[in-house]
C-alpha cells in the first residue's frame, strides 16, 4: 500500500470539505443486466452468487478509489482488497465470511465456495462480527424479494469504517425478456465523486454482459 500526499492531490479539496461531516456516504443503485452471468451459472452448475461475487471483486479492485481508505488522518491506497460478506449458519443466523482476492476465476471461486461451505456448518457466533481491517470491501445480498431502493447500516462511530465500500443486490427479476437486479454501492464521499461511482457501474455492466470473456 502506499500514502497518498494530501496535499498535491488533485481532488484535495474535495476531500477536504467532505472529511468534516459526520456521515460523508452517498449511494447509487442501479439495475444491472445479469442475464449471462445467470444463464452460464445454471449451464455450467456454478454458484451465481461466487460468479457475481467475482465481478463485484474485479470492479473494487480494478478502480483506484475503490482501494483508498482515510485512516486516522491519512489517505492510504491498498494495491489489493478482498472481499467479505455474510453467510447464512446452520443455526439460522448470519456471520461474517471472508478470503483473499485473486483475480484467477478458478482460483477465487475455490475460494469463495470453500468458505461458504463451512461457514453454512458453523452453529457458534464468534465475539466479533467485522475485524477493524480495511483492505476489504464488505457485501451482502436478499434474494427473496425484488427491490427498488435500500440504504446501509453505517456505524458513524468508526469513521475509518465508514470509508469502506459497501455492496448490496437483491433478487433478479426479468425485464423485456432479460434479467436484472438492484445493485447498490455505498461509497464515501471523501474518497470518490459520483463519476467515480458511475465508471464503477459502468465496468460491472461490461463485465456482466460479457462474462464469459471477463472470466478467462
Amino acid at each position: 500500500m502506499r500514502k497518498i500526499d494530501i496535499e498535491t492531490w488533485n481532488r484535495r479539496t474535495n476531500f477536504k470539505w467532505f472529511s468534516t461531516f459526520t456521515n460523508p456516504s452517498f449511494s447509487f443503485s442501479v439495475k444491472v443486466d445479469i442475464t449471462d452471468v445467470l444463464h452460464y451459472s445454471k449451464q455450467t452448475n456454478t454458484s451465481f452468487f461466487a460468479n457475481f461475487l467475482y465481478l463485484i471483486s474485479r470492479v473494487n479492485n480494478e478502480l483506484e478509489p475503490f482501494r483508498l481508505r482515510y485512516i486516522d488522518d491519512e489517505v492510504i491506497e491498498y494495491d489489493v482488497i478482498h472481499p467479505t460478506f455474510t453467510v447464512k449458519t446452520a443455526d439460522g443466523g448470519f456471520n461474517n465470511a471472508e478470503f483473499e482476492y485473486t483475480s484467477d476465476y478458478q482460483e477465487f471461486y475455490a475460494r469463495c465456495r470453500k468458505v461458504v461451505e463451512e461457514k453454512n456448518q458453523e452453529t457458534l457466533n464468534p465475539d466479533v462480527y467485522n475485524a477493524p481491517c480495511y483492505d476489504k470491501f464488505y457485501s451482502s445480498c436478499l434474494t427473496s424479494i425484488a427491490i427498488e431502493g435500500m440504504s446501509q447500516p453505517l456505524n458513524y462511530n468508526n469513521k475509518n469504517s465508514l470509508n469502506v465500500p459497501r455492496i448490496f443486490w437483491d433478487q433478479y427479476r426479468v425485464e423485456n425478456g432479460r434479467y436484472v437486479m438492484l445493485v447498490s454501492f455505498t461509497v464515501s464521499h471523501i474518497l470518490m465523486d459520483g463519476e467515480d461511482l458511475a465508471k464503477a457501474f459502468n465496468l460491472l455492466k461490461h463485465y456482466a454482459a460479457h462474462f464469459i470473456e471477463a472470466i478467462k
